[in-house]
């Protein structure tokens, strides 16, 4: 299935018009998240002594409170391999014994994913997950950007705010770009702390993450477009009313793809 791309220049000067075009071509690239728990016993069992991985079992009351089923979490992702391969935030999806769905506007149907051992993108923040295609299926996918952002540049954003109505975008603008992240403030530098130090932070005017507590869960993970429909980053938090998201890396993202094509075979 060929790659989704938009036939528009990248600049600083997105229209409405320009920018409801580019949400009808690059949405179906957006998938919307849900992660479920399963119950203490299934999460006991799939706890692998053996790995390196930061495990955060959490305590009874937490697994009981994530085992009910209104209490699934969401957020969004974005598909950039037409074999099923998508990017997101780490931590919505890094949780033992949890179960990642994702599905896409204008169908009801739900697939499974699951995530792909990456430490180079976990130092990132960021996951790749491989989506259970059903009948050899392909999904529409984006690109990553490789061109320089800039201060000032438009960007656009497709986000999973409401989960219950679909998808929404919103056009804003490339703010600061913070680079090893000695230019975070400190009230917020900890949800980075380990975090490689080489990963870039975009920040951009408020994309409405920080509306209500629900769309902000839901809205982490989306994708940041350039006005070419290439992704720039993934939006990982909201702070005073500004929005922060994760560079993306197209070098290490397409190596981590080779990396588990390979190890799949």
């Amino acid at each position: 299935m060929p790659r989704r791309t938009f036939n528009g220049n990248i600049s600083n000067s997105l229209s409405e018009e320009q920018a409801y075009a580019l949400y009808n071509e690059m949405a179906p690239t957006v998938g919307r998240l849900t992660i479920k728990y399963n119950s203490k016993k299934d999460k006991d069992e799939n706890i692998n002594e053996d790995s390196d991985e930061d495990i955060d079992e959490g305590t009874d009351e937490d697994i009981d409170k994530d085992t009910n089923e209104d209490s699934a979490k969401h957020g969004t992702g974005v598909v950039i391999d037409d074999e099923g391969f998508a990017l997101t935030l780490y931590e919505l999806v890094s949780k033992t014994g949890s179960s990642i769905f994702i599905s896409f506007d204008g169908s009801e149907e739900q697939y499974e994913a699951k995530i792909c051992k990456s430490e180079e993108l976990k130092r990132q923040k960021l996951a790749l997950i491989k989506v259970e295609l059903k009948n050899g299926n392909l999904l529409e996918s984006a690109n990553i950007s490789e061109d320089e952002i800039f201060v000032g540049q438009d960007i656009f954003c497709i986000q999973n705010a409401f989960p219950s109505k679909g998808l929404g975008y919103q056009i804003s603008y490339v703010s600061s770009l913070l680079r090893n992240f000695n230019d975070i403030d400190r009230l917020f530098r900890d949800q980075f702390l380990e975090c490689d130090m080489e990963t870039n932070v975009i920040q951009t005017g408020n994309l409405g993450l920080c509306s209500s507590e629900d769309s902000l869960e839901a809205g982490r993970g989306a994708p940041l477009f350039d006005s070419g429909g290439n992704v720039m980053g993934l939006l990982a938090f909201e702070y005073n009313r500004y929005d922060f998201a994760i560079h993306c890396q197209k070098e290490k993202i397409l190596f981590a793809i080779e990396e588990a094509k390979r190890a799949s075979v």
